[in-house]
C-alpha cells in the first residue's frame, strides 16, 4: 500500500474538484475492489491498469466514491486521465411495506 506523510497528503488535492484527497487503507481498498470486476482497469483513456490501491476525495467513502485514483506500482497517479471511473453502488433495497 502506498504511504505518505501527512505533510504530502495535506498538499494533495482532487484535480477534478479540488477537494483533499485521502489514500485509501488497506481495509477501504478491500471494499472499494469488490465494486471493481478485476483490479486490471481501464482509465479514462482507455489504458489498461492493474491497480495496487487507490485514492479518492476525502468526502467521499470507499463505498460511494465516484473515481478513484490509482496507486500502480507504488506511485499515485493524479492525472484526471488516470482516474478510473467507478461503478455505482447498489442502493440497498428495504423490503417494501405490505398495504393495509
Amino acid at each position: 500500500m502506498l504511504t505518505l506523510n501527512q505533510d504530502t497528503l495535506n498538499a494533495l488535492r482532487c484535480p477534478r474538484r479540488a477537494l483533499p484527497l485521502k489514500v485509501l487503507s488497506e481495509e477501504e481498498w478491500i471494499t472499494l475492489s469488490a465494486r471493481l470486476n478485476t483490479r486490471e482497469v481501464s482509465t479514462a483513456f482507455g489504458a489498461q491498469i492493474t491497480m495496487e490501491g487507490g485514492a479518492i476525495c476525502s468526502d467521499e467513502s470507499a463505498e460511494h466514491a465516484s473515481y478513484v485514483y490509482p496507486v500502480a506500482q507504488g506511485l499515485l497517479y493524479l492525472m484526471p486521465n488516470d482516474a478510473v471511473s467507478l461503478p455505482a453502488s447498489e442502493p440497498t433495497e428495504e423490503p417494501a411495506e405490505e398495504g393495509s
